[in-house]
């Protein structure tokens, strides 16, 4: 009975917990963990770390999130519920630091042990982990599917804050394909959702990725005013990946306005932060986004520094995209530079990645924007192969222009082939495709 009545008023200061401003958490997490020693002979001990686990987490200690979130693990036997929500946690900081086999493989778990559960709704919150994922390994057909499933489900339970933020979430990654009015609606859905059920946090993310996808749609101004809208709730929220992004949003907006200096005061801002947390995708696209404004301030030995550190990030990480968008900046530093078997060898690298996202998307409406940044990359190389040319009669140039030509074409043919599910082969006998089976092999 004893036992009982401790674990009775654990969890309910547990659930007090969430609900504390964020400064007041670490002294009650420490007079939870004095009384955890004093009443319960330190038993509940695992418990008290997942709380410190969740706080480091929020704070962007991410070391101290992980060794408190795994110094946890005896609650797999003795709170297999609790234990769930600690494997989406530790998936969460694994993401951050950049550890994406260790946290898929948590989400995995999570997913897994809510359906032994019965826990309907904490199942959703593990796909929409698993989908985040996918999202960071550029799988964003999967992801997608993921995430779509996961608002339906959702939506069933009648979760409806959960519910609108996984519509910001499928928002996102229509926009990252590019469907700029698609990702819009989805936006304005989930702001909606948010003020409906008076969620700071969810309003500002949403504000955020409306200036996102104005940004991308060439509205900076609008983008500005989203983005200023969002500032109002920093104080409220307290959630520094926000305050970060809306300094790299900001930046970005100020950017495409073409103040450059302004620009690069904001995203300075956003890089320190992601970096402090041990961000490294966002860390990335951060150094990138200063080094395109050092491009354009005719500032290419800062521009090359900052192009290359986030290079040495995304290959460390496995950053896919992050890389393609630091060989196409180096490619075009070396091309102003007149380096060109350089520009050449970085815009190889910049194709072999985006390709490399390209292929994985199945949904034939949202290949156009990486369609798009293809093809730019062919004209680029063509244009440095025929300057190549130029400069190096008689040394092949001209061919490797007209292949990778060809390669652009090919690669747009193939894309419409997809799309149309045609069947090159259909109407050849059985020995006709025998023989041009034997022809390509010859």
């Amino acid at each position: 009975v004893a036992i009982g009545w401790q674990r009775l008023i654990l969890e309910t200061r547990f659930a007090e917990q969430p609900r504390l401003p964020l400064e007041a958490q670490p002294e009650a997490i420490d007079n939870l963990s004095r009384w955890c020693q004093r009443e319960a002979g330190g038993s509940c001990q695992p418990e008290v770390d997942f709380m410190r686990a969740g706080y480091y987490e929020q704070t962007g200690d991410l070391e101290r999130a992980i060794a408190s979130a795994l110094a946890a693990k005896s609650l797999e036997k003795s709170n297999p519920s609790l234990w769930e929500q600690e494997l989406r946690l530790i998936s969460r900081i694994y993401v951050h630091l950049g550890d994406r086999p260790h946290a898929i493989e948590a989400a995995q778990k999570s997913f897994a042990l809510a359906g032994r559960l019965g826990a309907a709704g904490n199942q959703a919150l593990s796909l929409r982990a698993i989908s985040a994922l996918h999202r960071s390994e550029g799988d964003y057909f999967t992801a997608l599917r993921e995430e779509l499933d996961s608002v339906e489900r959702f939506q069933r339970l009648n979760m409806s804050w959960q519910a609108g933020a996984g519509l910001g979430s499928v928002g996102a990654l229509y926009e990252e394909l590019g469907d700029y009015h698609r990702a819009t609606d989805y936006f304005e859905q989930s702001l909606t959702s948010a003020r409906r059920s008076e969620d700071p946090s969810e309003v500002e993310d949403s504000l955020l990725e409306l200036a996102n996808a104005a940004l991308d749609q060439g509205q900076p101004d609008r983008a500005i005013a989203l983005v200023r809208q969002s500032m109002r709730y920093e104080d409220v929220v307290r959630y520094q990946p926000f305050t970060a992004r809306a300094r790299l949003l900001l930046g970005g907006a100020l950017a495409r306005k073409g103040d450059y200096s302004r620009a690069i005061g904001w995203m300075e801002q956003g890089w320190r932060q992601f970096h402090d947390l041990g961000m490294q995708p966002a860390t990335a696209e951060c150094l990138i986004a200063i080094a395109n404004c050092r491009l354009r301030m005719n500032q290419p030995a800062a521009a090359e520094e900052q192009f290359s550190a986030a290079l040495r990030i995304a290959e460390r990480a496995d950053l896919v995209v992050q890389a393609a968008m630091a060989h196409g900046g180096l490619a075009e530093l070396r091309l102003r530079k007149g380096e060109l078997l350089a520009a050449l060898q970085e815009f190889d690298a910049a194709l072999a990645a985006v390709e490399s996202i390209q292929k994985r998307i199945e949904l034939p409406d949202l290949k156009a924007s990486f369609a798009q940044e293809s093809a730019r990359l062919y004209e680029g190389v063509v244009q440095v192969c025929m300057m190549l040319d130029a400069i190096h009669p008689g040394e092949g140039f001209d061919r490797r222009a007209f292949d990778y030509s060809e390669r652009g074409r090919a690669r747009a043919f193939l894309d419409l082939l997809a799309e149309s599910r045609a069947d090159v082969n259909a109407g050849l006998t059985e020995e006709q495709r025998r023989r041009r089976k034997q022809e390509y092999r010859e």
